[in-house]
């Protein structure tokens, strides 16, 4: 008897910012951020971490007399990565056991638990760890305070390490403090310095605690050898609070990999998608620290409290007030609306039960970053399952070396189509999937697990030349675009250009002209006007060079602004009629009736006579700026009044120098 199918078609489109590459044979993807020294050609020197944001470091510092103890050799030491261990803990995870006595609270002070911390140079980036210890405060009871680096007794050092990003495990007894190693690209990180400051504070993997089996299954097979021991399960003390897929304190699915394939799986199909994030903590990071720390205990009198108020896994504030788990509310989150997994998935993610389309989010355009899903398809009782692909076109498989051995796979955007069982399937990218191939499951289910791993972290994403820091091949093709939804404006910083005569790196927006780089530079900066901007990167089949590292950073404000031409209003320079901050920028969209025009008309121009200061209107419907469509305006004379040719205008000011500002009225008009 032939199989009743439930039908599903697949649209997939090409990502944002994907490379093009001709007569290329070697890895032409972006990569993550990169520490550099040097600034010559001929003595440029770049560290790049590994391509998965859960692979935090790569060794572990220890003396040698230390090692010597333990009858290690150094590169036994070096297969460690992002946790610096004590001799006794070392030696306990080398022997595949660990116990939760190895590792110590820091001490209340004042009745809170306190962490005294340093910067050991000049190098480390403060304002960015400040960011990360700000977040630990913001969320649970500890207390953080600078010390001199003169101090002596238990101490947080934070230093700058050429590679490696890396902590020991709770609070370590001595008088010399502890490290955490700070590289420029763990700087750069958000995430990845909450993450180890998360170690410092006596947090281990999420992956390695004693319940993991019963949530994720770890394929040994696709991990590198060397770095096996990172996945050893632990005894751990977790709190009673519940395993977190979304924890900071959790690899990614393809931690440490060798073939670009999923070295961690989760049980539950729907949060493949949702492991190894580093935007932020979690509510059950925030949770297990606050518990561990006894941060309820120790505001019950503050607030007033007999016993803990909070339910449902909820947790006491320093307002006393209950934060709670998403999924809950009411005052002591004692109202459970959805489970806390269900509430913490992708939002593209779904299971399927019936005939539908699937497609990459804004097919037939292209997909945004951070656009990763999970599609369970479930099929009605004795069916099965079958897929036919209408268009398949994303990130080409590309070459990696991994331990000296060239490995072409499918190392950034890719699929997986789980058809025989809800662990392990196939892997496609490039154009793997012809138009009209069909998949069929061998019974009622089907997982398809779609990874898009164009590289953003905290807010920043980055652009970076094939193969950088190695020479780019010739006649490349990249781009980047749509690299947020809201009005911004965006801020360049390029570390690193190298290009030849005849490759160029541009950046057009609808406000100014592009701006076209070549030759050599470096920490380079400028202000793009709009995050509506295209940036490509070129090469010709003359010679090559190492390329470049790109960081575009959208910041909005709220003189970013879409507005509606009806019934119209006022738009004004930020404190107008007094003087605007030095360097503010701003951006408006108005937008009028289908058929209808939008007017400006200038009511006050105090702007003066510099160059860099100015309103930019963009009356056209060109996505960027054409020389002569663009109007300028400044000085101290009224503009004339202004008609858009079509229902949108498009408006960019920037106040590099302070004035007065100016005042504009906007209207619907036929």
């Amino acid at each position: 008897m032939s199989p009743l199918w439930l039908t599903v078609g697949v649209l997939v489109a090409a990502a944002v910012g994907q490379a093009e590459l001709k007569n290329t044979g070697r890895d032409g993807n972006p990569l993550p951020p990169i520490t550099g020294e040097g600034d010559t050609n001929s003595t440029d020197h770049f560290t790049v971490p590994g391509i998965n944001h859960g692979d935090e470091g790569d060794d572990i510092l220890m003396t040698d007399e230390q090692l010597a103890a333990l009858n290690l050799s150094r590169l036994a030491r070096d297969e460690l990565d992002d946790m610096m261990l004590t001799r006794e803990q070392l030696a306990d995870i080398l022997s595949r056991k660990a116990t939760t006595d190895l590792w110590r609270h820091w001490p209340d002070v004042n009745g809170f638990p306190h962490i005294p911390y340093t910067f050991e140079d000049a190098l480390v980036d403060q304002t960015k760890v400040e960011a990360a210890i700000q977040h630990w405060r913001d969320h649970t009871c500890l207390t953080f305070t600078e010390v001199p680096n003169t101090s002596t007794g238990e101490r947080i050092k934070f230093i700058r390490h050429a590679t490696s990003c890396n902590s020991y495990v709770g609070m370590v007894s001595g008088t010399t403090g502890q490290i955490i190693n700070v590289p420029v690209w763990c700087e750069d990180s958000f995430g990845s310095l909450v993450h180890e400051i998360g170690h410092a504070i006596g947090l281990w993997h999420e992956q390695s605690r004693s319940d993991r089996d019963d949530h994720v299954v770890i394929l040994e097979d696709n991990i590198i050898s060397t770095s096996l021991h990172n996945f050893n399960k632990w005894t751990t003390n977790n709190y009673g609070v519940p395993y977190d897929y979304t924890s900071i304190m959790h690899y990614y699915a393809q931690g440490f990999t060798l073939n670009g394939h999923n070295t961690i799986v989760t049980k539950d199909p729907r949060f493949q998608a949702a492991i190894g994030q580093r935007e932020g903590l979690s509510h059950m990071d925030k949770l297990i620290v606050n518990t561990m720390y006894g941060c309820t205990a120790k505001l019950l009198g503050p607030c007033g409290q007999a016993s803990d108020p909070c339910q449902n896994n909820g947790y006491l504030k320093s307002d006393c007030s209950c934060e709670c788990p998403q999924g809950t509310s009411g005052t002591f989150c004692e109202t459970v609306g959805t489970p806390y997994n269900d509430a913490i998935l992708y939002f593209n993610t779904e299971i399927v039960t019936t005939e539908k389309t699937i497609a990459t989010v804004n097919y037939p355009s292209a997909f945004p970053h951070d656009s990763d899903f999970v599609k369970w398809i479930i099929a009605p009782a004795c069916n099965e399952v079958k897929i036919t692909f209408q268009s398949f076109d994303v990130y080409q498989a590309t070459s990696r070396s991994i331990n000296g051995v060239n490995t072409l796979a499918c190392w950034f955007d890719a699929l997986e189509i789980r058809t025989t069982n809800t662990t392990v399937g196939q892997w496609f990218c490039g154009t793997d999937i012809s138009a009209g191939q069909v998949f069929q499951s061998v019974g009622g289910e089907m997982i398809l697990y779609f990874k898009c791993t164009i590289y953003t972290e905290n807010g920043a994403t980055y652009f970076i030349s094939p193969y950088f820091p190695e020479s780019y091949p010739p006649n490349a093709y990249c781009a980047l675009s749509n690299i947020t939804d809201e009005l911004a404006t965006v801020y360049l910083y390029i570390r690193v250009l190298r290009l030849r005569p005849g490759d160029v790196l541009q950046i057009q927006n609808p406000y100014t002209p592009p701006l076209t780089l070549t030759g050599r530079k470096n920490n380079y900066r400028r202000v793009i006007p709009s995050a509506q901007f295209l940036a490509t990167f070129t090469s010709n089949s003359l010679r090559q060079w190492k390329g470049f590292y790109a960081q575009f950073r959208p910041r909005t404000s709220g003189c970013h602004q879409i507005l509606s031409a009806s019934p119209g209003g006022a738009i004004t320079s930020p404190r107008f009629p007094r003087r605007y901050p030095r360097k503010k920028y701003c951006e408006w969209h108005i937008i009028a009736a289908m058929g209808m025009k939008v007017q400006l008309t200038f009511t006050h121009m105090r702007l003066g006579t510099n160059s860099l200061t100015y309103v930019a209107v963009n009356p056209t419907t060109n996505p960027y700026y054409v020389s002569g469509s663009v109007l300028y305006f400044n000085g101290f004379s009224l503009p004339p009044t202004v008609v858009s040719d079509s229902s949108l205008m498009r408006i960019f000011f920037s106040g590099y120098q302070r004035t007065r500002g100016f005042r504009l009225l906007y209207s619907e008009v036929p």
